[in-house]
């Protein structure tokens, strides 16, 4: 039997709820690999206490209230459901140990692992507990990705997904050195043609998602000071070329490198 992660008490009933919708929305189908991992966890639990607690009125979903609070008379559901997120957490930080799988180990261990779709949501949990925010997928009028530039300052940031939402040119809009323990970004399926220059101040990037970019010029890689950190890059779909993709590989030799 696993340990409960002690973190979890520190959440509030509405960030448990989010998170534990989370897990149900991006793992439920990942039932037999999951079991894999030898970590005894029941997604099927925590869809079941939801489902009870969706009867009572407190419905779970991305967006659920911080501050919504659930009655004493489902406590036990609600501690249940602690208990179950802790377990399936161990779960997927157990399953997800290769490259290309920061984002889901960050969710499975970071203390405040809520994913915020909204940047509203993510200025409202505060610098330190916006630990990943999820902006992908939304069109480039939507005022979350105009007013992208707010993230800046969110000093407990790790994982940040703009993927499919239309970037392009060569600047992201974000001042990325105000980011420092962004360790995962994920800027996949937009229309950059080169790295946006603000990548160069990501000194704590780990994993860095630019595969469906229509992606020529890859310039910041090929100098081994620029992303000190940088340990895995995913350029599937792109336009790099072959002679590109070994001077890259010259460059950073321990640079895993997805094509």
């Amino acid at each position: 039997m696993t340990t409960p992660d002690p973190t979890t008490s520190d959440w509030t009933d509405g960030d448990l709820l989010a998170i534990a919708w989370f897990a149900t929305a991006s793992f439920g189908s990942m039932t037999e690999r999951l079991a894999q991992s030898g970590v005894e966890h029941d997604l099927g639990a925590v869809t079941e206490v939801l489902a009870r607690l969706a009867e009572a009125g407190f419905v779970a979903d991305a967006f659920t209230p911080r501050d919504l609070r659930v009655p004493e008379r489902l406590r036990a559901d609600v501690e249940s459901l602690r208990d179950q997120v802790a377990r399936v957490r161990a779960a997927v930080a157990a399953t997800f140990t290769g490259p290309g799988a920061l984002g889901e180990r960050i969710w499975a261990t970071t203390l405040w692992p809520r994913v915020h779709l909204a940047l509203a949501s993510a200025l409202d949990a505060g610098p330190e507990e916006a630990q990943i925010v999820s902006l992908g997928d939304l069109p480039p009028t939507s005022a979350d990705l105009i007013h992208r530039s707010e993230l800046a300052g969110l000093t407990g940031l790790r994982s940040l997904g703009l993927y499919a939402c239309g970037l392009s040119g060569r600047e992201l809009g974000l001042t990325l050195e105000t980011l420092p323990a962004l360790a995962s970004l994920d800027l996949s399926d937009n229309d950059l043609e080169v790295m946006p220059r603000e990548l160069a101040d990501a000194v704590a990037l780990e994993e860095l998602h630019l595969d469906g970019n229509p992606l020529a010029e890859v310039g910041l890689l090929l100098d081994p000071d620029v992303l000190p950190a940088l340990a895995y890059v995913d350029l599937g779909q792109t336009d790099i070329t072959d002679a590109t993709l070994r001077k890259v590989r010259s460059a950073r030799p321990a640079l895993v490198v997805d094509r």
